[in-house]
């Protein structure tokens, strides 16, 4: 059993601002307004946050290159796909990095995520859970909280699987070199100690949060699916006091 946390990878990026600044960083945090990173030269130390209004261009470590542009364009058409409408590249927003788990996003029109083999696609980028957590929270917070609550249990069952392998680790140790009764139980103990926390305990707590998360991604898609066929009015037809008239609601 494999588990597995989720990182930005300790590559040096590069902050171009508006003003001809050149900052080399280790970018932490790519959100729908700032960018949170720390300093190359000090990747322990404090971190720093940038507006994205500031920002002229990032060189990622990884060789990817984001431009910002001055000046918003004007916002284009959407082309209809199906129930969902597709905006061109100067529409969206970069949250997260891309190629590291990161995507292009639209908050004003939210696409589906998908779910593959308990990873995370968007419009065609893997994300990671943090990127799939601002889709959710700028769509629906309390959606988010249910997949934020999921993400806790699979941390914890990640610790606790941490610490019984610990145990069963120091348990095998000192049954090997074991000498006497004693030695062998102790080294059994530990062993059950780490069983019992490792696989009873450890495995539920992590696989029922990856479904709690998966289920918060189902009632996005599902709600999103919903929002998006929601007819932009509604005409009435009814009777009143002065004859049959109709009503339009929006």
């Amino acid at each position: 059993m494999v588990f597995c946390f989720s990182m930005y990878a300790d590559a040096q990026d590069k902050i171009i601002t508006k003003d001809a600044e050149s900052i080399d960083a280790v970018i932490l945090e790519v959100n729908l307004d700032d960018v949170r990173y720390r300093k190359a030269d000090n990747p322990e130390g404090p971190v720093y946050r940038i507006l994205k209004s500031d920002i002229s261009t990032i060189i990622y470590g990884n060789g990817y290159v984001e431009v910002f542009n001055e000046s918003k364009p004007e916002k284009r058409q959407p082309r209809n796909t199906g129930h969902y409408q597709m905006y061109d590249d100067e529409d969206a927003v970069t949250i997260g990095i891309i190629g590291n788990g990161g995507c292009r996003f639209n908050p004003d029109n939210p696409m589906p995520i998908t779910i593959m083999n308990n990873f995370y696609t968007y419009n065609g980028y893997t994300i990671n859970s943090e990127t799939t957590l601002q889709i959710i929270n700028s769509f629906d917070p309390s959606i988010g909280t249910q997949f934020q609550s999921g993400s806790r249990m699979i941390t914890a069952g990640n610790v606790l699987a941490s610490i019984g392998g610990a145990f069963l680790g120091a348990g095998l140790g000192t049954l090997i070199w074991a000498d006497t009764d004693t030695e062998i139980i102790v080294s059994t103990i530990f062993m059950s100690i780490g069983f019992i926390i490792g696989v009873p305990v450890a495995i539920p707590i992590y696989y029922t949060g990856i479904g709690n998360r998966n289920a918060a991604v189902n009632t996005y898609n599902s709600s999103l699916e919903a929002y998006s066929q929601k007819p932009s009015c509604e005409i009435r037809f009814g009777a009143g006091n002065y004859g049959i008239g109709f009503t339009m609601a929006f």
